[in-house]
């Protein structure tokens, strides 16, 4: 037996036409979904988290590396005015 849609469950409810077991075996099998979608979430949201420290970490070194050669270069370093260059 499939979950049936939540509105649905309420107007059979509201007509009489559901019975307090269908009800309750129907509640269930919503809360087993939604337990489940909940852990994936959880884990997508853990797998992105984790990624986004990576790229963070990548940026950090990046920026450690353009320091450096910035030095190595003696050039002006560049001005926290400038964005990004705009693309033509």
């Amino acid at each position: 037996m499939g979950t049936i849609p939540p509105q649905k469950l309420l107007s059979q409810w509201k007509q009489e036409t559901l019975t307090v077991e269908r009800a309750i075996g129907q509640m269930l099998q919503h809360q087993v979904l939604q337990d489940n979608l909940e852990q994936e979430v959880g884990s997508e949201r853990r797998a992105m988290q984790s990624a986004l420290h990576e790229l963070q970490a990548s940026v950090r070194s990046l920026r450690t590396d353009v320091d450096r050669l910035i030095a190595h270069t003696n050039l002006p370093p560049p001005s926290p005015k400038r964005g990004r260059p705009r693309k033509t």
